[in-house]
């Protein structure tokens, strides 16, 4: 019975410990859009360490070369805030969702269930694109 008890617990332990990791291997991993929308080509990078996701940064190509969207933004040359009406600027509104990416950790649970990414508090921008790129750029680093 004690030996039973032993493996019971040497299991519990070796189980713990591997959901202790984190759902990813660790590394640096990227994905870009195949097409141009607008004259943007999404593109995501994504940083896991000790198994979590622990940064990411969503952007997008232009296709009439130049600053990227998110740079361009930072320096007020994406006008969606300032001439369009937006809540805020593009990169504050994607650095939110990069947040809750963060807090939530598994892209297929924004990706999947578009209401989700609606709930996103400060985010009202297209950013369905940049999980389901997170998704692929993961889609081998899953443990």
């Amino acid at each position: 019975m004690k030996k039973i008890v032993l493996l019971v617990l040497i299991l519990m332990a070796a189980m713990g410990s591997l959901f202790a990791q984190g759902l990813w291997v660790d590394g640096t991993y990227t994905a870009n859009g195949t097409t141009f929308d607008n004259g943007w080509k999404n593109t995501v990078t994504v940083v896991v360490k000790g198994g979590y996701i622990v940064d990411a940064h969503f952007d997008a190509i232009p296709e009439a070369a130049g600053t990227y969207k998110y740079l361009r933004s930072v320096q007020g040359e994406y006008g969606m805030f300032q001439r369009g009406g937006a809540q805020s600027p593009w990169y504050v509104q994607a650095d939110v969702a990069v947040a809750e990416l963060l807090k939530v950790q598994d892209p297929a649970n924004l990706a999947r269930n578009q209401s989700a990414v609606d709930a996103i508090s400060g985010v009202s921008i297209t950013i369905m694109p940049h999980y389901v790129l997170v998704q692929q750029a993961l889609r081998s680093a899953r443990r």
